[in-house]
């Protein structure tokens, strides 16, 4: 029973720490668990280290008045007393608004305006991923790029592909698995295309990439 697990397991091992509890866990579970840690040796003994570098680009002009009049109405939202029941909604749709305008104007208007005014980047996030796609496409390697929204992933795929020069498959959530196993089996295949677009929360489960 669940009270009897928490006598002997839960208990013993989160409260006190017990080595001998979590080995008797280890031993009951191990035969039905499958998940597979990087620190395996069974799993690639070569397998390199992750390495994590942050990028900080500038908000362009465009993008730094739509934020300020973002918060400004945030603002004045919190200060109406007549709506203090929804601050925390207020504050989120606020947050996911500034998402937006970060990603680019045209995803946050939703207007279908181009990626670029008279040739220049309205979005600086934008302006560097192409940098560094460029450049990973040059050099011959490949790339996942994630996103948060799925309407912003199509806008990446339709500007980059012309970048990459062929289609870039966009992995979200409203994909059937038959047609999610064949989108990243095309994209893992020796002559796939340089980058994938895929949703965090599409992306994040179940996704096993080379």
């Amino acid at each position: 029973t669940a009270s009897q697990f928490r006598a002997r397991f839960a208990e013993p091992i989160e409260r006190d720490r017990d080595p001998a509890a979590l080995a008797r866990l280890t031993a009951v579970t191990r035969p039905f668990v499958l998940r597979r840690l990087k620190t395996d040796p069974d799993v690639a003994g070569d397998l390199p280290e992750k390495n994590e570098l942050t990028v900080r680009t500038n908000l362009t002009a465009e993008q730094a008045g739509l934020y300020q009049a973002i918060l400004n109405e945030l603002h004045e939202a919190l200060a109406d007393k007549q709506h203090a029941g929804q601050r925390r909604q207020t504050v989120l749709a606020a947050l996911t608004r500034l998402k937006q305008v970060c990603n680019h104007p045209a995803h946050y208007l939703a207007d279908g305006s181009p990626m670029l005014r008279r040739g220049t980047h309205r979005s600086g996030k934008v302006e560097l991923l192409g940098d560094i796609v460029s450049t990973l496409i040059a050099e011959g390697d490949r790339a996942l790029i994630f996103t948060q929204f799925a309407a912003f992933a199509e806008l990446l795929s339709e500007w980059l592909t012309p970048l990459a020069g062929t289609e870039l498959p966009v992995l979200h959530g409203g994909l059937r698995r038959s047609d999610r196993d064949e989108l990243v089996t095309g994209f893992a295949a020796p002559d796939g295309p340089p980058l994938l677009i895929a949703t965090l929360k599409a992306g994040g489960t179940g996704l096993n990439l080379v």
